[in-house]
């Protein structure tokens, strides 16, 4: 939404992986009762009480885990959730990250000076680059200098035993009907604040994503409406031919931007690293079907439906084949959708989403995506004032169509946005002033959202009404793994060198199982073993 739609790839690569820790992806999430080898408390946290925030009515309701709200227009009179500014004149301090570039400093950042005038509290956070975190996070814990509120990645080690040692409690203050001192908060959908959980005892704030981190396979329908393609997928034969029909290597077309595995493994009902076989938690890498979808993703590549660059290049460089139309199908989230309208420059683009039919007919199984993409914890130092920061939280958090949301997503109108029909849209010369690093310690649920347009704003719900019925959920998520946080880089790109290798034809199908059999002797058995501790404890 606004400036945070250019983040929605932060860390793709380097921690892309979270996944495997059922953390999401870019933060750790605790088990629902501590995660595996956490110390666990005497009682259970009550989790806070989900309470629908009714101020503002969507275009298009959503629901709860199932689908997304969608809005075609900002509200004309947004509402006001907070009559005064909640903080007490003291500075909050953080820590979180960035990608992209720097912001400028307070004296010459217009927006980071409305956002403390408006929160009554200076945002004082120290955002450093993401592959830096780590280093900077072992820092300032060795040093005991944890400010205010700090991001959890999934990369550093003994996430329950850190935040039990260094976070305040928050079951007290938010558990059960106590959330309702905090509107926003209790806006956010049950299914996040599990993943905050850590020895018994909600230790965190989410950053919601909801149903945006679960992945589709988009087209290029303008594309293929001017080929004249019958895009209807039924099974893996018809997706074959639809791959053959909007390949022409002479027009600098092909038809996959990135590698569709997933896409295929989804067909094969083996789409996540994690399944639940009765109540034991299992890796859906040692399934026979991932060789037969690894022999289609092969078949794929040898007929040249793939860019042929597409084992080499970053994970952006399919974002700009797709924009510009050298490939027409790409793997990627829902969080994407009106982004790519957002962004395009192309008269007419439209793109879409395919089903997800069995491999041999039917239907498939797509994998829902973690509901959060970081949490966020509140330093126990801090709890002095520990009503006040949550209130500042509760301000970050406000829903879409408040006036809260327009300021901290579009900064103050003539400055950083002008309204044009009714609706916000940035202004060039002070779009470099957003990363303050905030958006990571407090968030609001996300949406759909495409100014102007009822259409564009509800067809990726209308996609999810049609394809989550038929998706699990990974069983890992809100589980943790010290082993995995560990070790997960490594086996990750042990995997994802093997898939490029057999797909691109440079090992034969067969190297999978006897390489995944090494994974489980190895490290991969230890994480499935901490993963079924903890899933046993949530249960």
């Amino acid at each position: 939404m606004g400036p945070t739609l250019a983040r929605r790839s932060l860390l793709r690569t380097s921690l892309a992986g979270a996944a495997l820790l059922g953390l999401g992806n870019l933060a750790g999430c605790g088990g629902a009762q501590g995660g595996a080898g956490a110390p666990t408390g005497d009682e259970p946290a009550a989790l806070p009480e989900y309470l629908r925030y009714d101020g503002v009515k969507p275009d298009f309701p959503g629901q709860a885990g199932r689908l997304t709200d969608a809005y075609a227009n900002y509200p004309a009179e947004p509402v006001r959730m907070y009559d005064e500014a909640p903080g007490d004149g003291r500075p909050l301090t953080g820590l979180s990250y960035f990608n992209g570039s720097l912001r400028p400093d307070l004296g010459q950042n217009l927006y980071w000076q409305a956002m403390n005038a408006a929160l009554g509290s200076d945002l004082e956070i120290t955002v450093v680059p993401a592959a830096e975190y780590a280093s900077k996070f072992a820092t300032v814990t060795a040093g005991n200098t944890l400010p205010d509120m700090f991001t959890i990645l999934p990369t550093l080690p003994a996430i329950p035993q850190l935040l039990q040692a260094t976070a305040v409690d928050l079951t007290p203050y938010l558990g059960g009907d106590k959330i309702s001192a905090y509107p926003s908060l209790a806006n956010i959908p049950t299914a996040s604040w599990q993943g905050c959980v850590f020895g018994g005892r909600i230790r965190a704030l989410p950053i919601e994503r909801g149903l945006q981190t679960t992945k589709l396979m988009y087209l290029r329908r303008d594309l293929a409406d001017s080929l004249g393609v019958d895009a209807e997928v039924a099974d893996f034969d018809d997706f074959k031919s639809l791959c053959a029909e909007l390949t022409a290597p002479g027009a600098n077309r092909w038809a996959l931007a990135n590698l569709p595995l997933d896409y295929l493994r989804a067909m094969l009902k083996v789409a996540g690293p994690w399944a639940l076989d009765g109540d034991t938690i299992v890796s859906t890498w040692t399934r026979p079907e991932q060789l037969e979808a690894l022999e289609a993703a092969r078949t794929l590549f040898a007929a040249g439906y793939l860019n042929p660059d597409v084992l080499a290049a970053p994970p952006s460089q399919s974002t700009e084949w797709f924009h510009s139309g050298a490939a027409a199908l790409k793997w990627d989230t829902y969080s994407g959708w009106t982004g790519f309208y957002l962004y395009s420059t192309v008269e007419g683009f439209a793109v879409s989403g395919l089903p997800v039919p069995g491999f041999d007919g039917g239907k498939g199984q797509p994998v829902l995506g973690a509901p959060n993409i970081a949490v966020a914890a509140i330093s126990a130092a801090a709890e002095d004032r520990i009503e006040t920061i949550l209130k500042l939280a509760d301000w970050l958090a406000a829903p879409f169509g408040t006036q809260e949301y327009l300021l901290n997503k579009y900064g103050q109108e003539g400055v950083h946005h002008k309204i044009k029909d009714g609706n916000p849209v940035l202004l060039d010369e002070h779009k470099g002033e957003f990363g303050l690093g905030h958006i990571y310690l407090s968030g609001s649920p996300s949406v759909f959202y495409y100014p102007g347009s009822a259409e564009i704003s509800r067809e990726p719900q209308e996609h999810q009404r049609r394809m989550l019925p038929d998706a699990v959920a990974d069983p890992t998520v809100g589980l943790y793994s010290e082993t995995g946080s560990r070790n997960l880089a490594g086996i990750l790109a042990t995997v994802q060198s093997l898939e490029a290798d057999i797909v691109g034809g440079r090992r034969p199908v067969s190297d999978w199982s006897a390489e995944i059999d090494g994974l489980v002797k190895g490290n991969l058995q230890q994480i499935q073993d901490e993963y079924n501790q903890g899933y046993e404890q949530a249960r």
